[in-house]
């Protein structure tokens, strides 16, 4: 089973959990969370408020674009997707069904010129490498 996501420095108190394989009935329920301070630095660390997530050992990403449009793509699952009800997979491809949907533009408030396209396995990747990520 995953477990919860984060310790508090993600959001404003409640946090979502990763999921135990059930589907949630309505995605209405979720509480509003504050989005993480996104920081890119090079393609091989990003930062999500106080953590640090080293990602030199996945060679895939080699684009800073692609990493901030990672990183804005972790901020929309815990926005939309993040109910303790689904797994990571589950997690993934609804946010990649989403992408083929609408394109780069729903990850961000407005529309960014500086995101570039990712694959599902490496946002998974930069998922697995997460501390905060609590796994059962």
């Amino acid at each position: 089973k995953m477990g919860r996501w984060g310790d508090g420095r993600w959001g404003d108190g409640e946090m979502g959990r990763w999921g135990d394989g059930e589907d949630l009935e309505s995605d209405a329920q979720l509480p509003e969370i504050r989005s993480p301070k996104l920081k890119v630095r090079n393609v091989d660390e990003l930062v999500f408020g106080s953590e640090e997530v080293d990602l030199s050992a996945v060679e895939q990403i080699v684009d800073v674009g692609q990493l901030r449009a990672i990183g804005s793509a972790i901020t929309y699952i815990q926005q939309h997707y993040l109910n303790g009800r689904r797994t990571v997979a589950e997690i993934v491809d609804s946010v990649m069904a989403d992408l083929a949907a609408s394109k780069l533009d729903i990850l961000t408030e407005y529309p960014q010129g500086d995101l570039m396209m990712f694959r599902s396995f490496e946002l998974a990747a930069v998922v697995n490498r997460l501390r905060s990520l609590e796994i059962r």
